[in-house]
C-alpha cells in the first residue's frame, strides 16, 4: 500500500502549487515491495526510490513515470540520496551499499561500513547524505556512528592506498571498498540513527537518533569543544 501512495502523494503536491492549471493525478506502481527511502535529485526533475525488493528506481517528477532501474542490493535498501551536483546517486542497504552514475545508470562503487571500531569487512549503512560540495559522503552505521569517507575516492581511487597494494575491483570492474581507505568514523549516539542533515556552508552536521540526541559525530580522543570544527575541515 506504501509503494502505492508515494507517487500520488507526488502528484498531489504539485497539483496544489500548480493549481492554475490542470493536471491528470496519475498512480504509477513498479516497486514490488515496500518503499524505505525517497529523494529528489537537486533540479527537482527526477525522484529516486529504494526498495526492499532489492532495487533503486528513477521517476519523472513532472509526469511519475518510471524511466530507470538500477538493480545492485544483494537484499534491500535503506536510503537513497542523489550529489548535489545530480552526477552521482548513493543507495544505502542491509548488505551492501552503492553509488552509481545517474548519467549511465550504472554502479560505479560499493561501500562497506566496516562492522566494528577495528575496520573488519562487512556492515551496512541506514542513513546516506553527500555534502553540499560533494567532497563528502556520510553513513549512519548499524553500531550507532557515521562514517565519512571522499567521494575522490569514488572518482579517482589511485589517490589511495589499499591492502595489497592494488585498487579493489570486483570482476565486473566495479570498485569495492571495504570499508574505504578515506574511511573516518564519528561516535556519540548510543541507539539507531534515523535522520542526517548537513547545512549548505558544509560546516556542521546533524544527526538523530532513537537515543533523542542530535549532535555532531566525531572521532575519538577529540575534546568537546573541537568537535565541531574537526568534523568538516
Amino acid at each position: 500500500m506504501f509503494k502505492k501512495n508515494i507517487l500520488l502523494a507526488i502528484s498531489i503536491t504539485y497539483a496544489v502549487f500548480c493549481s492554475s492549471q490542470p493536471i491528470d493525478l496519475v498512480v504509477q506502481t513498479g516497486h514490488s515491495s515496500s518503499v524505505f527511502g525517497v529523494a529528489f535529485s537537486p533540479d527537482g526533475k527526477y525522484i529516486a526510490s529504494t526498495c526492499n525488493d532489492g532495487s533503486v528506481k528513477i521517476w519523472d517528477t513532472k509526469i511519475g513515470f518510471e524511466i530507470s532501474t538500477f538493480y545492485n542490493y544483494e537484499t534491500y535498501g535503506y536510503d537513497v540520496a542523489f550529489s548535489h551536483d545530480g552526477k552521482y546517486l548513493l543507495g544505502t542497504g542491509i548488505n551492501i551499499n552503492v553509488i552509481w552514475s545517474v548519467a549511465t545508470g550504472k554502479a560505479i562503487a560499493t561501500i562497506a561500513s566496516g562492522d566494528s571500531e577495528e575496520l573488519e569487512e562487512g556492515g551496512a549503512l541506514t542513513k546516506g547524505i553527500f555534502s553540499y560540495n560533494n567532497k563528502y559522503c556520510y553513513g549512519s552505521r548499524e553500531d550507532f556512528s557515521i562514517m565519512r569517507w571522499d567521494m575522490e575516492e569514488i572518482i579517482n581511487p589511485t589517490k589511495y592506498t589499499y591492502k595489497y597494494d592494488r585498487i579493489p575491483l570486483s570482476e565486473d570492474s566495479i570498485l569495492n571498498l571495504n570499508p574505504p581507505s578515506s574511511a573516518i568514523f564519528f561516535k556519540g549516539h548510543t541507539a539507531e540513527i534515523n535522520g542526517l542533515a548537513i547545512t549548505k556552508d558544509n560546516k556542521y552536521l546533524v544527526s538523530s537518533s532513537d537515543d533523542a540526541l542530535s549532535l555532531s559525530g566525531m572521532p575519538k580522543r577529540v575534546k568537546r569543544s573541537e568537535r565541531l570544527k574537526i568534523l568538516l575541515n
